[in-house]
């Protein structure tokens, strides 16, 4: 059995009257391929404008890819036509043929090239007419920055993955491998891996399953503060603290639990109270003491013996 990716723009879906989907058709020049609605794992997006097929993250924004090409034409235009004139020489009369290759034979002689830039030019019965139009004008730059950021976030592209450093420093670029791994590349992953279990594998074998390998970046210092806080804390083992890091299993201690242990001031604190309380009462006051906690506890035993036995009594 084998899985083929193939185009989607070449695969047309084919309506059912009752069961939505017949099948489909692949067309590559003038063949048609018939397919079989059970030969073809749809995976797609859903298209508010058309049930039967998904939209892609290109068609979504056609608009905006179009705008950026045609100033990607536009900027190189503006340098391979390179002739357009700077500005206009303007007659209010026709110039004969004569009158025309003499003026363009002496306009070339006394003003193109670098020995000639600035001079001062004189027409006769012409008017000179500037033409001041440029990139700067266009605001190209803006532009083209503009298509690019709408297109990064078509996409769910941070700028720092796509190697755009403007206002990126290691910590936002962190959190931006951070965020295209969970929230871009994460959901494409699970979309694949339910419909290839749902539609492929369980027909293989029951038992077997399909998964990936999470693309988000571990977040290393986490881990390693949860680590140490839970061990200490008792509740992580130092095998489950280590796994957490990627390290391997331990045999000495590595299943048992660290039994936390009160801070040095409390523990000194309570060290100091019994001593005191100890150092302040004689031998025979304490023996007093601990005779009339030992009747206090007695009594409350019994009590509580005697409203066990009423109770069992009344139930039984």
């Amino acid at each position: 059995m084998e899985l083929w990716p193939i185009r989607p723009d070449r695969i047309r879906p084919i309506p059912h009257p009752t069961d939505f989907i017949a099948g489909y058709v692949y067309s590559i020049g003038t063949m048609q391929i018939p397919l079989e609605r059970k030969d073809v794992i749809f995976i797609r997006r859903p298209n508010p404008l058309d049930p039967y097929r998904g939209i892609g993250t290109v068609q979504s924004m056609m608009v905006d890819i179009s705008g950026e090409q045609m100033a990607a034409q536009w900027g190189r235009n503006f340098f391979s036509n390179g002739a357009m004139p700077g500005g206009i020489l303007q007659f209010d009369e026709g110039l004969s043929d004569s009158d025309f290759e003499r003026l363009v034979t002496r306009w070339s002689e006394q003003h193109q090239g670098v020995a000639n830039a600035h001079r001062v030019a004189v027409l006769e019965r012409g008017k000179w007419v500037d033409r001041k139009f440029s990139q700067r004008d266009m605001q190209m730059e803006q532009l083209r920055k503009l298509n690019r950021d709408i297109i990064f976030g078509a996409y769910g592209i941070p700028s720092s993955v796509m190697g755009v450093t403007e206002s990126v420093n290691r910590a936002n670029a962190e959190a931006g491998d951070v965020m295209f791994g969970r929230w871009i590349l994460k959901p494409i992953l699970e979309r694949i891996k339910q419909a290839v279990n749902e539609r492929l594998v369980h027909q293989i074998d029951s038992t077997l399953f399909l998964d990936y390998t999470d693309p988000a970046p571990e977040n290393r210092e986490l881990n390693l503060n949860i680590a140490e806080r839970g061990y200490k804390a008792g509740f992580l083992t130092r095998n489950e603290s280590r796994s957490l890091l990627g390290y391997g299993e331990t045999s000495e201690g590595g299943d048992e639990f660290m039994t936390p242990a009160p801070s040095g001031g409390i523990a000194m604190a309570l060290e100091d109270a019994v001593n005191k309380a100890a150092s302040d009462l004689r031998d025979d006051e304490i023996n007093e003491e601990e005779d009339s906690m030992e009747g206090r506890w007695a009594k409350r035993l019994r009590q509580e013996r005697d409203s066990l036995i009423d109770y069992i009594e009344e139930i039984g």
